[in-house]
C-alpha cells in the first residue's frame, strides 16, 4: 500500500474527527446545560443511567468482529461484514433478554422509576438502527473514508441534542432521552445512506465467513471491555475505600483529562486502520515516529503550560474548590505528554500485529496498578495518590506497547531524550514562577519553560514544523487516497 495515500488520508480522517469531537462536545454541553433547567434530580438519573446502559451495550455487543475485518491484509469478502453486522444483533437481541429477565426478577430495585425499562427498550431500537449501518460503517473505516463517519456522526448528535431540548421543553419527560437517541442513530444512518458509494449490505446470520476473524476480535474486544470496566468501577471504588470527597476532586480532574484524551482518541482510531495497510514493517517504524513528534509537542507545550500556570490560572477558570486536586492533575498529565504520544503512534500497529490478547492481559495489570496506589497510599496522600497511580499505568501501557513493537523497531530513544529535557525546563519553569510569586510568575513561568523546551529539543521541535508543514497540504488535496474498495469486490 502507497505510504503517502495512507498518510494523507490519515491527516484528513484526523481533522475531519477533530472537528465531529469539538462539535459534539459542545453539543453535549448545550444539551447538558438546557436538560439541567428543564428536569430534576430524578430525571437526570435517568438521562445518566440510560447513557451508561447504551455504553455498556455497546461494549457487550460489539465483539470487536468489525476491528478485525479493518485489520485483516487481504480484503474480506462481502458476506463478512454482513455477518459481523448479523452477530451484533444476536448478540443484543440476547443481551435484551438477560436484562428483561433481570428487571422482572429485580422490579423493586427500579421502584424510582418504573418506567426505565421501556426507555430501555426504545433505546436498543436505536441502536438496531445504528447496527444496520455496520457493514458500511466498516467498509468505509477500512478504507479510511473518516470524513464520511464524521458527518454521519456529526448529524446525529445535531438531531438528538436539538431533539432532546425541543422534546424536554415541550413537555416529553423521561421519554425525550429515548426518542431523541432512536432520532440520533436513525438520522445518522439515512446520512450514511446518502454517501455510501453503493446499495447498504445488510446484515446476515451466519459465522461462516467470519470465523477467521473471531479469535482477534474477541481478544480486541476484551482489551475495550477491561479498559471501560476500570473506567466504571474506579469512581465506586474511590467512594468506597477514599470518601465522596476524594473521588469527586479525581472525578475533576477526570472531566479535565478528558479535553487531552479527545485528541489522543482520534490518534487511536485513525492509526489501527492506517498500519493495517501499510504491510512494510519499515513502513510502520516511519509512521510511528512521524506520529509520535506529531502528537508529543502540541501535548507538551499545551501541559507545560498549564502546569507551571499553576493554582492562579486554575483557580481563575475553575473556582479555588479544587485546589486540593491540582498536584494530582499535574502528575495526570504528565503521564499524557509522556506515556500518551507513544500510546497513540504504537497501539495501532501492535493491534494491526495481532497482539490484542497481550494488550488485554496488561489492561488488567494497569487496573490493579491504579487500584493499589489509589488504596495504599490514598489515605495519607489524598487525590495525589490517584494520580501518581495514573502515571503509573499509563507508564506500563508505554512499556508494553514498546515490548510489543520491538520486532519493527521504532525509534523511541530520541523520544526519551525529548523527555528528559522537557522535565530539566520545567524544573526550571517551575523555579522561576516561584522566584517571581502571584499571577505574574505563572505567565513568566510558563512562558520561560515552553521557550526552554523548544531550545533544548531544537532538532526535534523542527522535525515536528517540517512534518506540520507536509501534512497541511494534504488537508486540501484529494490526491494520493487509499483506493476505495467497495463491499461488492
Amino acid at each position: 500500500m502507497d505510504r503517502d495515500a495512507v498518510v494523507s488520508s490519515v491527516v484528513r480522517g484526523t481533522v475531519a474527527l477533530v472537528g465531529q469531537a469539538v462539535l459534539s462536545r459542545l453539543l453535549a454541553l448545550f444539551a447538558t446545560v438546557f436538560v439541567a433547567r428543564l428536569v430534576g434530580p430524578k430525571e437526570m438519573a435517568v438521562w445518566s443511567v440510560l447513557s451508561s446502559l447504551t455504553s455498556l451495550g455497546w461494549g457487550l455487543t460489539d465483539l470487536g468482529v468489525g476491528a478485525a475485518l479493518i485489520r485483516g491484509e487481504s480484503e474480506p469478502s462481502p458476506l463478512a461484514f454482513r455477518q459481523a453486522a448479523g452477530l451484533q444483533l444476536v448478540a443484543l437481541v440476547s443481551l435484551l433478554v438477560l436484562g428483561a429477565l433481570f428487571w422482572l426478577g429485580g422490579s423493586a430495585s427500579i421502584g424510582w422509576a418504573p418506567e426505565l425499562p421501556a426507555l430501555v427498550m426504545i433505546v436498543a431500537l436505536g441502536m438496531v438502527i445504528r447496527i444496520m449501518g455496520t457493514p458500511a460503517r466498516a467498509i468505509l473505516e477500512r478504507n479510511m473514508r473518516f470524513s464520511s463517519l464524521a458527518i454521519c456522526d456529526s448529524v446525529a448528535s445535531v438531531v438528538q441534542s436539538l431533539l432532546l431540548v425541543g422534546s424536554l421543553w415541550l413537555g416529553a419527560g423521561v421519554s425525550a432521552f429515548a426518542i431523541s437517541a432512536v432520532a440520533g442513530n436513525l438520522s445518522g444512518i439515512l446520512v450514511l445512506r446518502v454517501l455510501f458509494r453503493e446499495p447498504m449490505p445488510k446484515p446476515a446470520l451466519g459465522l461462516e465467513a467470519i470465523r477467521p476473524y473471531l479469535r482477534f476480535g474477541l481478544a480486541f474486544q476484551v482489551n475495550e471491555l477491561a479498559g471501560l470496566a476500570r473506567e466504571a468501577i474506579t469512581p465506586l471504588l474511590l467512594v468506597a475505600t477514599l470518601g465522596p470527597v476524594v473521588a469527586g476532586l479525581w472525578a475533576w480532574v477526570r472531566k479535565i483529562l478528558e479535553l487531552v484524551y479527545m485528541w489522543l482518541n482520534i490518534g487511536w482510531r485513525v492509526t489501527f486502520p492506517a498500519y493495517a495497510r501499510l504491510g512494510s514493517k519499515t513502513e510502520w517504524s516511519k509512521m510511528a515516529y512521524r506520529v509520535l513528534v506529531v502528537t508529543y509537542w502540541p501535548l507538551l507545550l499545551i501541559s507545560v503550560g498549564l502546569m507551571v500556570a499553576g493554582r492562579g490560572v486554575l483557580s481563575a477558570i475553575f473556582g479555588s474548590q479544587w485546589e486540593q486536586a491540582y498536584q494530582a492533575l499535574y502528575v495526570a498529565l504528565a503521564g499524557l505528554v509522556f506515556c500518551g504520544p507513544v500510546s497513540v503512534a504504537l497501539a495501532g500497529g501492535v493491534m494491526a500485529s495481532g497482539a490484542a490478547a497481550g494488550l488485554a492481559a496488561t489492561q488488567v495489570l494497569r487496573t490493579a496498578t491504579l487500584w493499589a496506589f489509589s488504596i495504599a497510599f490514598g489515605p495519607r496522600w489524598g487525590v495525589l495518590a490517584i494520580g501518581v497511580g495514573w502515571f503509573a499505568q499509563l507508564a506500563e501501557d508505554a512499556l508494553s506497547l514498546a515490548i510489543f513493537s520491538r520486532s519493527w523497531k521504532p525509534r523511541l530513544s530520541t523520544f526519551l531524550l525529548n523527555m528528559i529535557m522537557a522535565g530539566v525546563a520545567v524544573g526550571v519553569g517551575l523555579w522561576v514562577r516561584t522566584s517571581i510569586g502571584a499571577a505574574t510568575g505563572s505567565l513568566v513561568g510558563s512562558a520561560v519553560t515552553c521557550i526552554l523546551v523548544i531550545l533544548v529539543n531544537a532538532q526535534g521541535f523542527k522535525e515536528f514544523i517540517e512534518l506540520s508543514r507536509s501534512i497541511v497540504p494534504r488537508v486540501f488535496t484529494f490526491r494520493n487516497r487509499v483506493p476505495y474498495i467497495t463491499s461488492n469486490q
